[in-house]
Protein backbone atom coordinates (compact mmCIF):
# COMPACT_ATOMS: atom_id res chain seq x y z
CA UNK A 1 0.00 0.00 0.00
CA UNK A 2 1.59 3.28 -0.96
CA UNK A 3 4.07 4.35 1.62
CA UNK A 4 3.05 2.08 4.17
CA UNK A 5 4.94 -0.19 5.95
CA UNK A 6 4.29 -3.85 7.24
CA UNK A 7 5.09 -3.54 11.22
CA UNK A 8 8.08 -5.96 11.31
CA UNK A 9 9.31 -8.15 14.54
CA UNK A 10 11.76 -5.41 15.23
CA UNK A 11 9.74 -1.99 16.16
CA UNK A 12 7.49 -4.79 18.50
CA UNK A 13 11.00 -6.24 19.90
CA UNK A 14 11.56 -2.59 20.54
CA UNK A 15 8.24 -1.67 22.36
CA UNK A 16 8.78 -4.59 24.63
CA UNK A 17 12.10 -3.91 25.65
CA UNK A 18 10.91 -0.22 26.04
CA UNK A 19 8.45 -0.60 28.57
CA UNK A 20 8.93 -4.11 29.23
CA UNK A 21 7.13 -7.98 28.76
CA UNK A 22 4.72 -7.80 31.13
CA UNK A 23 3.32 -4.09 30.43
CA UNK A 24 3.49 -4.91 26.62
CA UNK A 25 1.50 -8.32 26.67
CA UNK A 26 -0.90 -6.47 28.97
CA UNK A 27 -1.25 -3.53 26.09
CA UNK A 28 -1.70 -6.16 23.61
CA UNK A 29 -4.16 -8.30 25.39
CA UNK A 30 -6.34 -5.03 26.24
CA UNK A 31 -6.61 -4.03 22.93
CA UNK A 32 -7.32 -7.14 21.16
CA UNK A 33 -9.71 -8.53 24.51
CA UNK A 34 -13.29 -9.24 22.92
CA UNK A 35 -15.32 -7.59 25.74
CA UNK A 36 -12.71 -4.33 26.29
CA UNK A 37 -14.97 -1.17 25.90
CA UNK A 38 -13.68 1.12 23.27
CA UNK A 39 -14.34 4.69 23.67
CA UNK A 40 -17.11 6.23 22.06
CA UNK A 41 -16.13 8.05 19.21
CA UNK A 42 -18.86 9.90 18.66
CA UNK A 43 -18.49 11.85 21.91
CA UNK A 44 -16.99 15.29 21.09
CA UNK A 45 -14.33 15.17 24.08
CA UNK A 46 -12.79 11.71 22.97
CA UNK A 47 -13.26 12.35 19.42
CA UNK A 48 -11.61 16.07 20.18
CA UNK A 49 -8.70 14.18 22.06
CA UNK A 50 -8.39 11.52 19.10
CA UNK A 51 -7.56 14.46 16.67
CA UNK A 52 -5.71 16.25 18.05
CA UNK A 53 -2.91 13.30 19.24
CA UNK A 54 -3.06 11.71 16.13
CA UNK A 55 -2.86 14.89 14.06
CA UNK A 56 0.37 15.85 16.27
CA UNK A 57 1.72 12.77 15.66
CA UNK A 58 1.65 12.42 12.55
CA UNK A 59 2.77 15.69 11.42
CA UNK A 60 5.72 16.02 14.30
CA UNK A 61 6.72 12.79 12.91
CA UNK A 62 6.98 14.27 9.24
CA UNK A 63 8.53 17.24 10.94
CA UNK A 64 10.95 15.73 13.48
CA UNK A 65 14.32 15.74 10.84
CA UNK A 66 14.36 19.95 11.28
CA UNK A 67 14.62 19.58 14.49
CA UNK A 68 17.44 15.99 14.32
CA UNK A 69 14.42 14.22 16.47
CA UNK A 70 13.55 10.69 15.80
CA UNK A 71 10.47 10.28 13.64
CA UNK A 72 9.28 7.68 16.12
CA UNK A 73 9.85 9.69 19.05
CA UNK A 74 8.23 12.47 17.32
CA UNK A 75 5.14 10.72 16.70
CA UNK A 76 5.07 8.84 20.24
CA UNK A 77 5.23 12.60 21.52
CA UNK A 78 2.72 14.05 19.20
CA UNK A 79 0.44 11.12 20.55
CA UNK A 80 1.06 11.76 24.78
CA UNK A 81 1.26 15.18 24.37
CA UNK A 82 -3.06 15.56 24.98
CA UNK A 83 -2.79 13.10 28.03
CA UNK A 84 -3.03 15.95 30.52
CA UNK A 85 -5.68 17.73 28.41
CA UNK A 86 -7.30 14.34 29.04
CA UNK A 87 -7.13 13.83 32.63
CA UNK A 88 -7.93 17.72 33.22
CA UNK A 89 -11.14 16.75 30.99
CA UNK A 90 -11.86 13.95 33.26
CA UNK A 91 -11.78 16.03 35.96
CA UNK A 92 -13.59 18.94 34.90
CA UNK A 93 -16.27 16.61 33.25
CA UNK A 94 -17.15 15.68 37.07
CA UNK A 95 -16.75 19.72 38.92
CA UNK A 96 -19.80 22.60 38.03
CA UNK A 97 -17.34 24.20 35.82
CA UNK A 98 -19.47 25.38 32.45
CA UNK A 99 -18.07 25.65 29.32
CA UNK A 100 -16.17 28.94 27.87
CA UNK A 101 -13.29 31.04 28.52
CA UNK A 102 -12.95 30.44 31.94
CA UNK A 103 -13.36 26.53 31.78
CA UNK A 104 -10.48 27.12 29.00
CA UNK A 105 -8.54 29.23 31.11
CA UNK A 106 -8.42 26.60 34.09
CA UNK A 107 -7.62 23.50 32.03
CA UNK A 108 -4.85 25.61 30.02
CA UNK A 109 -3.38 26.89 33.13
CA UNK A 110 -3.33 23.31 35.24
CA UNK A 111 -2.52 21.66 32.19
CA UNK A 112 1.34 22.64 32.92
CA UNK A 113 1.20 20.67 36.51
CA UNK A 114 -1.11 17.81 35.49
CA UNK A 115 1.86 17.02 32.76
CA UNK A 116 4.45 17.39 35.49
CA UNK A 117 2.54 15.00 37.71
CA UNK A 118 1.92 12.79 34.85
CA UNK A 119 5.42 12.42 33.22
CA UNK A 120 6.80 11.69 37.22
CA UNK A 121 4.53 9.28 37.41
CA UNK A 122 5.75 7.39 34.10
CA UNK A 123 9.32 8.33 35.10
CA UNK A 124 9.34 9.28 31.72
CA UNK A 125 12.25 10.91 29.81
CA UNK A 126 13.20 14.31 30.22
CA UNK A 127 12.25 15.17 26.27
CA UNK A 128 8.96 13.53 26.90
CA UNK A 129 8.27 15.53 29.95
CA UNK A 130 8.81 19.03 28.49
CA UNK A 131 6.40 18.00 25.90
CA UNK A 132 3.42 17.01 28.69
CA UNK A 133 4.37 19.62 30.37
CA UNK A 134 4.85 22.20 28.00
CA UNK A 135 4.34 24.97 29.54
CA UNK A 136 5.51 28.04 26.72
CA UNK A 137 8.69 28.35 28.04
CA UNK A 138 11.34 29.68 25.31
CA UNK A 139 13.73 26.53 26.11
CA UNK A 140 12.38 23.70 23.78
CA UNK A 141 13.69 20.04 22.77
CA UNK A 142 13.73 18.59 19.55
CA UNK A 143 10.62 16.43 20.37
CA UNK A 144 8.48 19.39 21.67
CA UNK A 145 10.01 21.69 18.85
CA UNK A 146 8.25 18.80 16.60
CA UNK A 147 5.27 18.67 18.65
CA UNK A 148 4.67 22.40 18.79
CA UNK A 149 5.32 23.06 15.03
CA UNK A 150 2.43 20.68 14.50
CA UNK A 151 -0.09 21.74 16.56
CA UNK A 152 0.61 24.98 14.74
CA UNK A 153 0.55 23.53 11.26
CA UNK A 154 -2.99 22.15 12.25
CA UNK A 155 -4.65 24.45 14.62
CA UNK A 156 -8.53 23.03 13.52
CA UNK A 157 -7.39 19.30 15.03
CA UNK A 158 -4.96 21.12 18.43
CA UNK A 159 -6.41 20.76 21.97
CA UNK A 160 -6.08 24.28 23.91
CA UNK A 161 -4.07 27.21 23.09
CA UNK A 162 -2.04 27.33 20.08
CA UNK A 163 1.47 27.73 20.07
CA UNK A 164 2.79 30.72 18.54
CA UNK A 165 5.65 29.53 16.21
CA UNK A 166 6.27 33.16 14.28
CA UNK A 167 4.22 36.00 12.36
CA UNK A 168 3.16 33.42 9.79
CA UNK A 169 1.32 29.70 10.60
CA UNK A 170 3.85 27.33 9.93
CA UNK A 171 3.05 25.76 6.42
CA UNK A 172 2.34 21.54 6.38
CA UNK A 173 3.99 19.40 3.61
CA UNK A 174 0.92 17.62 1.55
CA UNK A 175 2.19 14.47 2.58
CA UNK A 176 1.76 14.67 6.52
CA UNK A 177 -1.73 16.41 5.43
CA UNK A 178 -2.89 13.41 2.75
CA UNK A 179 -1.96 10.82 5.83
CA UNK A 180 -3.43 12.68 8.54
CA UNK A 181 -6.70 12.69 5.84
CA UNK A 182 -6.28 9.18 5.54
CA UNK A 183 -6.25 8.16 9.18
CA UNK A 184 -9.23 10.67 9.83
CA UNK A 185 -10.94 8.84 7.18
CA UNK A 186 -10.41 5.66 8.34
CA UNK A 187 -11.04 6.39 12.02
CA UNK A 188 -14.30 8.40 11.05
CA UNK A 189 -13.16 11.40 12.87
CA UNK A 190 -14.49 13.57 9.89
CA UNK A 191 -11.97 16.28 8.00
CA UNK A 192 -8.55 17.71 9.45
Amino acid sequence: MGGRRALGREPLLEAARRIGDAAFRTLACALIAPDRTPLPAADAIPRALRRGSLAAAVAASHAAPRWKAGREEAYAAGLLHAVPYADLLEAVARAPLPAGRFRAATLEHFRPVVGRIRAEAWRATAEIADVLSDAGNPRESPLLSAVRFARAALPQCAIGAIPVLGRKPPALDSESRAEVRRLFEFLGLGQP
